[in-house]
């Protein structure tokens, strides 16, 4: 499990946790979670110790069922092993551009572009013919790129051409109405939301980028979707 996909695992378990009235009751859905906890504690390497504890307490135990003191000790392995993915796994975690830094916004696009290794998605409806020559070239060879765009396809359209055949880079651009955000999906594993457009950075008003980690399944769904449908 990579640190993005177990970042992602312990998000979930955690927002899906029984309630502190239900979570000791012996039944089907407490059981399947505190598996599942237990399988993502086995990945967690400040956790090793813990799970071979608590694996010894539950065989002692004439319930066979973690104790409060095992499950508080879960509860705190999950939020200090998210802490530390989230520090080395998503240093770019929210990054606040303050109005007029218009270097600092465009840097850390790129930087966050320069992640790719296998595909990319662009997701912004007014990209246009600056995006391709802003962005496009620090996009590493190989990657593939697909941009999901609606408004000025007439100055973009031209300038993907002549880029791909510059470049021989793969370049797929769709457009669809029912979207209004801007995205770039790394690799299908990770994304980042821009509360600017790509192209404007931050001319009027401070804005940030954003790692999405929790809802990333289904943000990455639902654009997948768009794009399939456009």
């Amino acid at each position: 499990m990579t640190d993005i996909e177990l970042l992602a695992e312990i998000e979930d378990i955690l927002s899906s946790a029984p309630s502190r009235e239900t979570v000791f009751n012996a039944s089907v859905e407490n059981y399947c979670w505190l598996g599942r906890a237990m399988a993502a504690l086995e990945e967690c390497d400040i956790a090793k110790d813990l799970v071979a504890e608590m694996d010894n307490d539950a065989a002692q135990s004439t319930q066979a069922y973690i104790s409060e003191e095992g499950l508080r000790k879960v509860f705190t392995v999950f939020h200090q092993t998210r802490h530390n993915l989230l520090v080395k796994a998503t240093g770019r975690l929210s990054i606040a551009v303050s109005n007029g830094m218009f270097f600092d916004y465009f840097d850390e696009i790129r930087e966050i572009i320069k992640t790719a290794n296998r595909a990319i998605l662009f997701v912004d409806p007014y990209l246009d013919a600056e995006f391709v020559s802003r962005y496009m070239t620090h996009v590493k060879k190989g990657v593939s790129i697909r941009i999901l765009a609606r408004e000025k396809l007439d100055t973009l359209l031209p300038a993907v051409n002549a880029y791909r055949n510059q470049s021989q880079q793969t370049i797929q651009v769709r457009s669809a109405s029912r979207f209004d955000d801007r995205y770039i999906f790394i690799d299908g594993d990770s994304c980042y939301r821009s509360g600017a457009i790509f192209t404007a950075g931050m001319k009027e008003n401070p804005t940030t980028v954003t790692q999405i980690t929790s809802a990333f399944t289904a943000t990455y769904r639902v654009y997948e979707d768009i794009w399939q449908g456009s």
